[in-house]
């Protein structure tokens, strides 16, 4: 009779380290493989969030035509010869 508790307990220990080198293994951490083309379009979606959030006008170049043109403005006889050449190059 103490053969077959013995026999038992050996089953019963068995399954227990099996099922504690299985949990074991599940705790390494999952390995995470991406094809090529899921990379690829990562990227792309990436480079389309940065451009989408750029804006259209470069507001300080702006300012520094302004600047220019505020300047040029304020010496005689500037303003009427741009106006002039403008009237050539779209005609009048």
């Amino acid at each position: 009779m103490v053969d077959r508790i013995n026999q038992v307990n050996f089953i019963h220990n068995l399954n227990k380290s099996e099922k504690q080198s299985q949990v074991s293994n599940k705790q390494k951490g999952d390995l995470v493989s991406l094809s090529d083309e899921a990379i690829r379009k990562s990227m792309l979606y990436q480079i389309e969030k940065k451009v989408k959030g750029t804006p259209d006008i470069r507001e300080d170049r702006v300012q520094a035509a302004k600047k220019r043109l505020e300047s040029l403005v304020q010496e005689e006889g500037v303003l009427e010869s741009v106006a002039e050449k403008l009237l050539k190059v779209f005609g009048s």
